[in-house]
């Protein structure tokens, strides 16, 4: 039985992308800050190819979602103070 490889599957950026929601150009502007976790391919120089993960892309998106706050949600505010899953103070651009 072969099990479900999908999230350990390696990908390339235009895909990357697509799963993020981005732009090809937003992603390699996050490669070059070093925002987004990505893999370069071996034995090609600088200009290797990148690949990424599902897995990695999956838990990178997980901690930089905004939640909102237990207050407003006992509250039953919709418009409650967010709190940011990673507590990183600058602003992440979708």
């Amino acid at each position: 039985m072969v099990s479900d490889l999908s999230d350990e599957t390696l990908i390339n950026g235009k895909d990357a992308a697509a799963i993020l929601g981005i732009s090809l150009r937003t992603l390699e502007r996050y490669v070059s800050e070093g925002q987004v976790p990505y893999i370069r391919l071996p034995q090609r120089g600088e200009r290797a190819p990148l690949r990424f993960s599902r897995a990695q892309l999956k838990r990178w998106v997980e901690r930089h979602t905004v939640k909102p706050s237990q207050t407003s949600r006992s509250r039953g505010e919709d418009h409650g103070k967010e709190v940011r899953q990673d507590e990183v103070s600058r602003r992440v651009p979708a």
